[in-house]
């Protein structure tokens, strides 16, 4: 190598030693620099490991957009965790979660959540998405808040469009259902700051005054009405609400509408809003055209909202024209009307059904199924007779204090159903007590009906075919029933909303079928229980359960919007808490996801489910009631042949759709009237201190930045407890400004911030106080209230419109007066006595089965003691109701003098073709009328029923061999018929009136008991002749011989005639048309002069004159009492029946009755030798007075009335004043000193024998 090559080498090894020293020294550098750095990312993660940042994300993003190094993120971590940095931005997730934070846990857990988690404040989750609050409405529902309402809800960026199932097949899309139903408010006024009015006045009133919040007089004048109750509160705000039918994923329902009333509107009033309601829908861009029709109305029970939508939802037909045709026409007995336009027929909510089927069954009225009358009593037998229920769990089953309690409703149907099916499969069924088996059957057979619509809503393993199949076994069940009995089973409205259910459903299903056959539909969401669940919700928000009509629509707005977050993230919805439902006793709520059977509508033959439906319900009702259930089934099914007869018209016209009846308080939840006003007095106003400083707004149409905005994050700077102090009717709504618009550089809002009223203006929020200050107007609403403004918050108790102040004068609970029947030797339920009941023209005894005892004072009880029932005996106003048992007689020839039950009860008319009501087998009967009658248990084959022809003949479930029924001796009940006869006292005068207060039975058939050789058999056979009523002249212008003087006088002036006689035979005058051997009776009839006759008087309750009944034939009861008593020229006389209250009260509860003219001569025969009470005396001496007037008219000279006076001891004129002002006392409370007239010397006079009075 030369020189220069060695140089050149050298050169190269040193250029190569110098790199590689300088890869070395880099490698180094880079060596120390990713050990920094990973030194750092230690350091990262170990504080991420350590402590938490808030909105890591962000403020990651915001390093890697600005390429901040690892020792300056860490630094922005640090502070990020100790809260002096904040790293701006927010993704549409976070903002959902940030909203239901505040949503479901207020507005100080969203701060903590913000301070520990980094959650958007509230000002920037109003700032970016944007609550659309619910219009309420001010008065009746209008176009313009239905329109605003549904344009805010159904927007496309707020509430996604729904899509066909399969667009394929059809592009058409399912109907929705219009929920309506109430919910308790507040009674007050409210602010509606987006156009200045009042609201929460009622909408059946608010129209009689201006709402516009301009000024102070304005709400002056709103107060002075509400005084003057020319205008009233709402009680209960009516929401209307939509949702789908076939939507199984989002199927919550939106609001369009909240009204308060005062539940005075009636059924023509509401049909103008419903129709607006319906149209709106049908003609908004945002409702039918993109999301479809309205395809039922669904309401609860109430009476006024049912003729509403009958009216509505009947105006047309499903002609052949139609497409629902082919599908409906063939079902026998369907009813196809439908509204004017084809598309909507209405529905009710099974939920309520189920509660009023509970409160049905536990009317103290009783239910009637066929002829049996079956009661609460009866009902919580039947649970208790198995022996699984205890006593206090069965009465808390049928408790009437809580008829809202769907559980508990559903709980009972479950129990009563299970009793059936093991009684089904029990080999022996009878119980030891005949007239207990009887009702457990019939409570067994009426429990197995309802069932069927009750099962279909709560066994999630039916198929839809099987729960149509059950719905229709249902309504053609209660149709059969409808014939017999009319409304005293089944109410009307009831029976009304049950078919219209059914009906709804089958329309619905076949609406599906010709859309898509693959859409499937839950009977569960059917009615309005999605709505009620939505109500739930607004009343958990926060902590006040209750509220107002503003505060409504604000909750009803926040739940809307939940929804709306679930919908869009649907991985933070828990969805349904309850999956199964195997063995679940007291089901409400369910969900789709829980539901097993098959409920797709293509696998639905409709003509096959609605015809095998109604064979079940004939072979049901055959089993159980024989022959007569086979002829009503045969009458139903001519009557379906019929134009206008279908299951809503069973004979020929609508049932329970007219309005409201009193049978319809044995299955409707009754409420208390509620009208709230504000006091009298007036009200203070108490101006709230308007907490911003300036002077008031004026409106604007321009959006003006307020010195209240803040950066996004920033917060306002208020104690937690802020909300708390703010004045009454101040919402921390207020404090913000009126405006809040959004940056250039702000996301656009999750949700429409389009003007929800026609133009932009905006208001002010105070007034002027006329001091120069300024007043909020919510708080000077607020002051529009009165005492009854909070309700409760227990739930069964707002229900009723129940407040505060209520429950602070008298609790409003009604419940059973005793717990059970007692089992000890009281008179109780179940027991069975005799009774004496006129039949015809002749007296019989009649046994009758005890239900329950009513009291004077309107109480029931289901038992009396002993000594409380041998007490009532005394008051006429104690009655026992029950019904009378059919007896026959035993047919073996060895028992000719046993009488056995029949197991059936007989009715009042006995008319074997008309309705099975109960005032027809339900009697009412004194306990002073009742005798214990001592029955026993035998033994009776049971005979077979025959099945008619075209009817199902398969056999019913294998009855016992022998049935235990009440045996009677003949022995014993002719004991019974004496002692009801003797107790009567048939020898006394008060037998007329005893008799007269005795049932009156029409039933010739069935009464009096008949024995084939002996004809009627305990009766009453020697009945006195003047017991017998003669024959009642109706023509008072019939001319009729007089029995004293033989004269033909007219019917409406015999009394005159004769009393003219009877006066001059007691005054000793001169009768020139008597002849002289006639001698009248002591005491004769005013009417014909007679001693043969029985007359008595009663006195009814809230009528002033009494009621005359009397055996003698010339009793003219055309006579006005009052008017007969009052003497005048042209009727001078006045001798009239008139009650003796010196007499002892007879059995019946009334005083003997003797005739005017002769009260002098009773006096003297019954009352001479006794003393009595000084105010009784006067009432006496008054009612009797023959005014010395009368008695010149009558021709009697006043000599002789002033001698007959003196001879008798009775009172003359002067004295009669004298009385008059004792009695004047008495009703004012004043006492006087004992008198020093005639009153004292007659007390001190010996007593005046009676005289013999004959002529001359």
């Amino acid at each position: 190598m030369s020189a220069n090559q060695a140089k050149a080498a050298l050169r190269r090894t040193a250029a190569v030693t110098k790199r590689l020293r300088s890869q070395l020294h880099a490698a180094k550098r880079s060596k120390r620099r990713w050990q920094r750095r990973a030194r750092e990312q230690d350091e990262i993660m170990i504080f991420l490991a350590k402590r938490d940042v808030p909105r890591l994300r962000w403020v990651l993003a915001t390093a890697l957009k600005r390429g901040t190094t690892p020792t300056r993120l860490l630094s922005h971590l640090v502070r990020a965790a100790d809260g002096t940095y904040r790293a701006r931005g927010y993704s549409q997730r976070e903002l959902d979660v940030s909203c239901l934070a505040a949503e479901l846990g207020g507005p100080r857990l969203l701060y903590a959540l913000g301070r520990s988690h980094g959650f958007l404040s509230k000002r920037t989750v109003r700032k970016h998405m944007f609550i659309p609050r619910l219009l309420p409405s001010i008065a009746v529902p209008t176009k313009l808040e239905i329109d605003t309402n549904i344009a805010s809800f159904l927007d496309i960026e707020v509430t996604p469009t729904p899509l066909p199932l399969d667009p394929d097949v059809s592009t058409c899309l399912p109907g929705h259902i219009m929920m309506i139903d109430g919910v308790a408010i507040e009674p007050r006024a409210g602010y509606c700051s987006r156009r200045n009015h009042a609201v929460g006045l009622s909408r059946e009133t608010a129209g009689r005054v201006d709402t516009e919040v301009s000024s102070l007089e304005k709400v002056e004048a709103m107060r002075t009405a509400l005084q003057e109750q020319r205008v009233r509160f709402g009680s209960e705000a009516t929401v209307v609400a939509v949702a789908p039918y076939a939507d199984t994923e989002h199927y919550a329902p939106i609001p369009i509408a909240v009204s308060p009333s005062d539940k005075s509107e009636d059924a023509e009033e509401l049909l103008l809003w419903l129709q607006t309601a319906v149209s709106c829908w049908k003609l908004h861009p945002y409702a039918a055209a993109i999301r479809g029709p309205i395809w039922s109305i669904a309401t609860d029970g109430d009476a006024t909202f049912r003729k509403a939508k009958h009216m509505l939802c009947t105006a047309g037909t499903i002609t052949e024209s139609s497409e629902l045709w082919s599908s409906l026409s063939t079902l026998r007995g369907f009813n196809l009307k439908v509204s004017a336009d084809g598309e909507t027929t209405w529905t009710c909510d099974p939920k309520h059904i189920f509660k009023r089927f509970a409160t049905l069954l536990r009317s103290p009225h009783g239910i009637m199924l066929f002829d049996v009358n079956l009661r609460p009593t009866d009902i919580v037998a039947h649970l208790t007779a198995s022996g699984k229920l205890s006593t206090d769990t069965a009465v808390q089953l049928l408790d009437p204090a809580d008829k809202q309690n769907v559980p508990k409703a559903v709980a009972l149907m479950q129990h009563l159903h299970d009793i059936a099916a093991e009684t089904e499969r029990s080999s022996s069924t009878a119980t030891s007590v005949p007239t207990l088996d009887v009702r457990q059957r019939r409570i067994s057979a009426f429990s197995e009906i309802l069932w069927l619509f009750v099962r279909p809503f709560i066994t999630p393993e039916m198929t839809l075919a099987e729960q149509l199949e059950s719905l229709s076994a249902f309504s053609h069940s209660i149709a059969i029933l409808q014939l017999k009995h009319g409304s005293s089973c089944l109410t009307g409205a009831l029976y009304a909303d049950t078919q219209a259910t059914i009906k709804n459903i089958f329309v619905v299903v076949a609406r599906l079928k010709r859309i898509n056959p693959q859409y499937k539909l839950f009977l569960l969401l059917e009615g309005t229980d999605r709505l009620e669940q939505v109500f739930s919700e607004t009343r958990t928000l926060d902590h006040a359960r209750n509220f107002d009509t503003v505060q409504l629509s604000y909750k009803l707005s926040s739940g809307f919007l939940i929804h709306a977050i679930f919908q869009r993230n649907p991985d933070l919805d828990r969805g349904h808490r309850r999956l199964k439902l195997t063995n679940c006793m007291g089901i409400d709520h369910m969900n789709p996801k829980s539901w097993l059977g098959d409920v797709c509508v293509e696998n639905v033959d409709l003509h096959a489910v609605w015809n095998s439906g109604r064979e079940q319900a004939v072979e049901h009702l055959t089993a159980e009631f024989g022959d007569t259930a086979a002829a009503l089934a045969t009458q139903l099914s001519e009557n379906f042949s019929r134009p206008d007869y279908d299951v809503l018209r069973p004979d020929g016209h609508y049932v329970g759709v007219s309005g409201p009846t009193p049978e319809d308080e044995r299955s409707e939840r009754v409420e208390p009237t509620v009208t709230p006003h504000i006091p009298r007095a007036a009200v203070p106003v108490d101006a709230a201190t308007v907490p911003v400083s300036g002077n008031a707004i004026e409106p604007s149409t321009c959006d003006e930045v307020s010195e209240l905005d803040q950066p996004d994050d920033a917060r306002l700077d208020l104690p937690p407890s802020t909300e708390d102090c703010l004045p009454d009717g101040i919402d921390f709504d207020d404090l913000f400004p009126d405006t809040l618009p959004h940056g250039d550089d702000s996301p656009p809002p999750v949700l429409s911030t389009e003007p929800v009223v026609s133009g932009t203006l905006q208001f002010p929020k105070t007034l002027d106080d006329g001091k120069g200050g300024q007043i909020w107007k919510s708080a000077l609403l607020s002051t529009l209230s009165a005492d009854r403004t909070r309700t409760v918050t227990v739930r069964t108790l707002r229900a009723q419109g129940i407040t505060l102040e209520d429950l602070r004068r008298k609790s409003q609970l009604t419940r059973f007066d005793e717990p059970a029947v007692p089992d000890d030797g009281s008179v109780k339920t179940g027991n069975i006595m005799g009774f004496l009941a006129r039949v015809g023209t002749s007296y019989a005894l009649a046994l009758l089965e005890i239900s329950e005892f009513v009291l004077p004072s309107g109480a029931r009880k289901l038992s009396l003691s002993r000594e409380q029932f041998e007490s009532s005996t005394a008051d006429p106003h104690t009655k026992a109701i029950g019904q009378v048992l059919q007896l026959r007689e035993a047919q073996d020839p060895s028992d000719s003098d046993v009488w056995l039950w029949t197991r059936r009860y007989i009715s009042q008319d006995g008319d074997s073709d008309a309705r099975s009501t109960l005032a027809r087998f339900s009697f009412e009967v004194p306990t002073a009328f009742l005798h214990a009658v001592t029955p026993e248990l035998v033994e009776e084959e049971q005979e077979a029923s025959t099945t008619p022809s075209g009817l199902p003949s398969s056999p019913p479930p294998s009855p016992p061999s022998t049935l235990i029924t009440w045996s009677f001796s003949t022995a014993h009940l002719d004991d019974v018929l004496e002692e009801a006869w003797q107790a009567l006292d048939p020898e006394s005068e008060d037998i007329l009136l005893n008799l007269n207060a005795l049932p009156t039975v029409k039933n010739t058939t069935d009464l009096p008991y008949g024995s084939h050789k002996r004809g009627p058999v305990f009766v009453v056979r020697d009945v006195p002749a003047y017991l017998q009523p003669e024959p009642k002249h109706t023509d008072p212008d019939t001319k009729l011989p007089c029995y004293l003087c033989g004269t033909s006088v007219s019917l409406r002036k015999m009394r005159d005639h004769v009393g003219r006689h009877i006066l001059r035979f007691f005054r000793d005058v001169e009768d020139t048309l008597l002849r002289d051997e006639t001698i009248l009776p002591d005491e004769p009839c005013g009417f014909c002069g007679r001693d043969t006759c029985v007359t008595a008087i009663s006195y009814v309750k809230n009528r002033a004159s009494p009621r005359i009944h009397s055996s003698c034939g010339y009793h003219y009861e055309g006579m006005r009492y009052s008017s007969a008593s009052t003497s005048t020229d042209a009727s001078p006389c006045t001798n009239v029946p008139i009650p003796c209250r010196l007499c002892p009260k007879s059995k019946a509860g009334h005083f003997r009755t003797v005739w005017k003219y002769n009260a002098a001569v009773h006096l003297a025969a019954e009352h001479s030798d006794e003393r009595y009470d000084r105010q009784l005396e006067a009432s006496m001496f008054i009612s009797m007075h023959i005014s010395q007037k009368e008695e010149a008219a009558m021709t009697i000279p006043p000599d002789r009335t002033a001698s007959f006076r003196s001879q008798m001891d009775i009172p003359h004129s002067d004295d009669i004043r004298e009385f008059e002002q004792v009695l004047e006392d008495k009703s004012t409370g004043k006492t006087r000193p004992r008198a020093t007239t005639t009153e004292s010397e007659r007390a001190d006079r010996p007593a005046t024998q009676r005289l013999k009075l004959t002529k001359g």
